[in-house]
């Protein structure tokens, strides 16, 4: 009975607290949920095996924890769940002999949120996804449930090491929800014809992961999008126009262009782990949408329109082109009240040098004040010379047109 009193350590520290207790977890199954000292969660799940089959279930287990696997020199991948603490106890109980084995992961309740940091995002996702395959866990229903947002990261929960069941044994037994449906084509055609899988386990999670990407970007799920056909285990038409929504994102277009090869419907033509990884790693800056957004246009500058600017945005503007801007005379604008500064121009604008406007102005003012000056002292004098011309004691000069004017 002492060793009860001990056993699991999480559920008799005085640091954590029960929260609440969840029977039909769809990640972790049957768990308890406890509260640490800095409002961490962690989960405690219990698995009761025979003692016969106590040393089979363990070495199962072993297998698919994260730090047991990256002592044998594994690639490092802080976010993949992994079992912080793995316990047992042996009980007797009506004359039968059994263990219980209690294992440690860290949990989190908070919703998926759309990457900040896209770069960051993907690389955790496929390293997380590339540690599993190399365990042999097959992910072939991976989906946004299975992504756990811990503040501003995020852990991939392998289900499979909590629930001892495969995803395409989920599949096999109409398990899965629509909510949860991204898999990919070859996936789905090994479910019609009722056979075990014989697809490539790496390139399948991969369009997973790029409909993920899609779905997380845009804000549009593939069930409301309608690209999967549930009753036939087909992709519908309009898969097409949902894979090319992310064409109006304002992320760089290799990176589109990598998340549309995922979800390529042949599985060869996709990209693997390594290629994924290599090239996002290409990529210098973190990829912060807010931030790719605001860039273009500073909000410190402040620029008036020039007659050429005005020109520009209406023959090119998407939502302007039935307004035949060339088929008009340029007469009908004002071209003066635009031109109030040749540094305002397009071309001035794709500079990202920042110039004192307020200078610009006062030199254009006192150029135009010199103008002026210049243009009032001609004026005077051509009426001093028609003066001279209307003198009554000369005689004007005839004015000769050509060199064949008679006297």
């Amino acid at each position: 009975m002492g060793n009860e009193q001990i056993k699991p350590s999480i559920a008799h520290s005085t640091e954590w607290t029960f929260i609440r207790e969840i029977k039909q977890h769809p990640l972790f199954g049957h768990i308890k949920v406890y509260k640490g000292p800095s409002n961490q969660l962690q989960c405690l799940k219990t698995v009761i095996v025979e003692e016969s089959q106590y040393k089979d279930q363990m070495d199962s287990l072993k297998k698919m924890i994260v730090k047991d696997v990256l002592s044998q020199n594994q690639p490092n991948c802080s976010s993949l769940i992994s079992v912080n603490r793995l316990e047992t106890q042996k009980q007797e109980e009506f004359c039968s002999n059994y263990v219980k084995i209690y294992l440690t992961a860290d949990y989190s309740d908070q919703q998926i949120q759309q990457p900040k940091d896209v770069k960051l995002f993907m690389l955790n996702i496929i390293q997380a996804l590339q540690v599993m395959d190399q365990i042999g866990v097959n992910n072939c229903q991976f989906c946004t449930s299975k992504i756990l947002q811990f503040d501003d990261h995020v852990k991939v929960v392998n289900t499979q090491l909590f629930t001892e069941i495969s995803d395409y044994e989920q599949l096999y037994f109409n398990e899965v929800s629509k909510n949860d449906w991204m898999i990919a084509p070859e996936v789905m055609n090994s479910l019609k014809v009722n056979c075990p899988p014989s697809f490539n386990s790496e390139l399948a999670v991969i369009f997973n992961f790029g409909i993920i990407m899609i779905n997380l970007l845009t804000g549009v799920h593939p069930q409301d999008a309608q690209i999967y056909d549930y009753k036939n285990l087909t992709l519908n038409d309009n898969f097409s126009s949902y894979i090319h929504s992310i064409d109006q994102l304002q992320i760089p277009n290799n990176i589109k262009q990598l998340i549309q090869d995922c979800v390529n419907v042949k599985a060869t033509l996709r990209p693997t782990f390594k290629s994924i990884t290599n090239l996002l790693r290409q990529v210098e800056i973190p990829l912060q949408v807010s931030q790719i957004k605001n860039e273009d246009v500073p909000t410190n500058q402040i620029f008036n329109p020039c007659y050429e600017d005005v020109k520009k945005v209406l023959s090119e503007s998407h939502v302007n082109k039935n307004l035949n801007f060339h088929n008009e005379s340029p007469q009908k604008i004002e071209k003066q009240d635009f031109l109030t500064d040749t540094q305002q121009s397009a071309q001035f604008r794709k500079s990202k040098q920042i110039y004192n406007l307020e200078n610009a102005y006062n030199s254009r003012a006192s150029i135009q004040q010199k103008q002026q000056i210049q243009h009032t002292s001609n004026k005077v004098k051509t009426q001093t010379k028609v003066q001279k011309v209307k003198s009554p004691n000369q005689k004007p000069k005839p004015i000769r047109a050509n060199g064949n004017h008679q006297k």
